[in-house]
């Protein structure tokens, strides 16, 4: 069960946070690392949704954008701790 969670920091230091470069493209980086999470999980959810017969259009809905925020939350954490331990 850790490993996709794992994965998916990966991916998001990787195509949101690191690319962005230092300080203070605060913005930028939450918007990219949202966006990554939103497709990520728009993914999973849709696919259930039309799959699964007990899921519901709320169910996806409420998903996708509470993991959204908080892998966007994420990432400002993860973009401060960066910007800390090198700073420019």
């Amino acid at each position: 069960m850790i490993v996709p969670y794992a994965l998916l920091g990966r991916g998001q230091m990787m195509f949101a946070v690191l690319p962005v470069g230092p300080a203070p493209y605060w913005g930028k980086t939450v918007g990219l690392a949202a966006l990554l999470d939103f497709f990520t999980y728009a993914t999973s959810d849709l696919k259930n949704l039309a799959t699964l017969t007990r899921w519901s259009i709320g169910l996806s809905a409420t998903g996708m954008i509470w993991r959204t925020y908080v892998s966007a939350a994420a990432a400002a954490v993860d973009k401060g701790l960066i910007d800390w331990a090198a700073p420019l």
